[in-house]
């Protein structure tokens, strides 16, 4: 490598270095407050209910949407390799 060839890289790195860390500086104040309270803090929502009773639908909504579980586990095995026995599917009720 000649000299000319040398100091192209130093300038190259010492740049690209500077832009970094601007960058970085510049963007780490951009944070976001959040207005989200823990959800131990949240308000419950009052809801209305009724006995249910059978009858002809008198409104009916086409909408799309998700489901969430309230609570959700992660199964995963403490060694790699395949699972021989298993007799729960996805989907299904299990108690513990």
């Amino acid at each position: 490598m000649n000299i000319q060839t040398s100091r192209h890289l130093a300038t190259y790195s010492v740049t690209s270095i500077i832009v970094m860390l601007v960058t970085a500086l510049l963007t780490g104040g951009c944070k976001a407050k959040s207005d989200k309270k823990p959800v131990s803090q949240r308000r419950i929502p009052v809801v209305s209910v009724e006995q249910v009773t059978e009858g002809p639908i008198m409104e009916l909504l086409d909408l799309t949407g998700q489901t969430i579980p309230v609570e959700q586990v992660l199964i995963a095995s403490l060694v790699e390799g395949p699972i021989t026995y298993c007799p729960w599917r996805e989907g299904d009720e299990v108690q513990s």
